[in-house]
């Protein structure tokens, strides 16, 4: 390649995603290419890794165990008689350092977060004998 053109960087942009992809997968790091800056002679890209959204707690055994986001949120809807989607919301995220504001759900393919006791309301099978 003697000079770079966009089509160059859309296929660029693409290779190195996938290679991305799968050193992430190995390492549990999320990767993100950003803006792509380039002339005829060199490329520029903004690069952000985000470690994968974990906390540790203690297990049974007393040995830290990882915990998911996934497996955050199913805790709290199995612990709060909670489901997943109801009215056209859809609870995907709980995270329980947010204190003001610990879930966040989507309704017509944008996010919104809300507090707990929201939460409870809306997405209860049954709202008046929550906990």
């Amino acid at each position: 390649m003697k000079s770079f053109a966009k089509s160059d960087i859309m296929r660029l942009r693409a290779e190195i995603a996938a290679a991305l992809k799968q050193v992430g997968i190995r390492t549990g790091v999320a990767f993100d290419i950003g803006t792509i800056r380039y002339t005829a002679g060199n490329a520029r890209m903004t690069l952000t890794a985000v470690s994968t959204d974990s906390v540790f707690v203690d297990a049974p055994g007393g040995a830290p165990t990882e915990v998911t986001v996934p497996q955050r949120l199913q805790w709290m809807i199995e612990n709060h008689n909670l489901v997943r989607t109801k009215a056209g919301k859809t609870l995907v995220d709980y995270d329980p350092r947010k204190h003001k504001y610990p879930f966040i759900y989507t309704k017509l393919g944008k996010r919104y977060k809300t507090s707990q006791a929201n939460a409870l309301l809306m997405f209860s099978e049954n709202p008046f004998t929550s906990s």
